[in-house]
């Protein structure tokens, strides 16, 4: 067991169902990659409406998927099939940003051991034995394992929707600064109306939408590498369990520290600004 008071592995964990980011001023890092705060919306909003919701069609096809197999006595092949549905989603996002920057392969990895031929022989055994055997601690991690791909899915799109009506509004209102951008978050996030669309845009009456209060662990860092021992740096470490509460609170530190995305109006894309508050690009 680690004892040590602060992290200091150069890279922390990165999987979809429970990953880190360690966190400066200006800057995050995800499985080793430096980006801007900021970037992962901008690359939500680079997505686009036929990919989002592809996305949203193999989450639907996940949920659907498991609430068969979980209302059905327990029959294996009804979690193969469930398992085949969540590889589906990872084989579908595993070369696209921002999904791309985490530990694809090892998010693949566990989803295989947690659905694997051993566990499922057990809670089959176990379902014949026991009335309750939803309690067992690996039918609860099967499922919380479902949660987080259904989830996933519900998230980005959620997320999509939510960057974009912003984003429109600071175009409207040409908020480039930050007190005006910190002004136009009030207003936005304080809206019925946006609530209400976010409602709207939330596909599952199960899933949870959009939360502005992002639930994260913070621990102290200081990321090492032998090969560079001069390049030390004090940093936050945050750890997630869902990608809304990441994606939520990235996008306030990028508004914090100035960065916030911009539509061109003669192209019609998305941009990032991170420096200068009137650059176009």
């Amino acid at each position: 067991m680690d004892k040590r008071l602060i992290e200091t592995k150069k890279i922390g964990i990165c999987n979809f169902d429970y990953f880190c980011v360690d966190s400066t001023e200006k800057e995050i890092t995800i499985n080793g990659t430096t980006f801007p705060h900021g970037q992962t919306a901008w690359e939500v909003s680079m997505l686009g409406k036929e990919y989002i919701t592809e996305l949203l069609l193999l989450g639907g096809c996940l949920r659907q998927s498991f609430l068969y197999a979980d209302m059905c006595d327990f029959q294996i092949g009804n979690y193969i099939e469930v398992k085949e549905r969540i590889l589906s989603v990872i084989d579908f996002i595993k070369d696209t940003p921002p999904f791309s920057h985490f530990d694809t392969q090892c998010s693949r990895d566990v989803v295989l051991d947690v659905f694997s031929d051993e566990h499922l022989k057990m809670l089959e055994q176990e379902s014949r034995e026991n009335p309750n055997f939803k309690h067992n601690r690996w039918y609860q991690i099967l499922v919380a394992f479902v949660n987080v791909y259904v989830y996933l899915c519900t998230d980005t799109a959620n997320f999509a929707t939510l960057i974009l009506n912003f984003t429109q509004n600071a175009v409207e209102q040409n908020c480039r600064d930050e007190k005006s951008l910190a002004n136009l978050a009030l207003i936005f996030f304080s809206s019925r109306e946006v609530a209400d669309l976010l409602d709207k845009s939330n596909p599952t009456e199960c899933a949870e939408g959009v939360t502005m209060r992002p639930r994260a662990t913070i621990v102290p860092a200081i990321p090492f590498d032998e090969n560079m021992p001069d390049a030390v740096e004090i940093k936050k470490r945050i750890y997630y369990g869902r990608l809304m509460d990441f994606f939520v609170a990235d996008f306030f530190d990028a508004l914090a520290g100035g960065h916030y995305l911009w539509q061109c109006k003669y192209c019609g894309r998305y941009f990032l600004m991170t420096t200068g508050h009137r650059q176009l690009y």
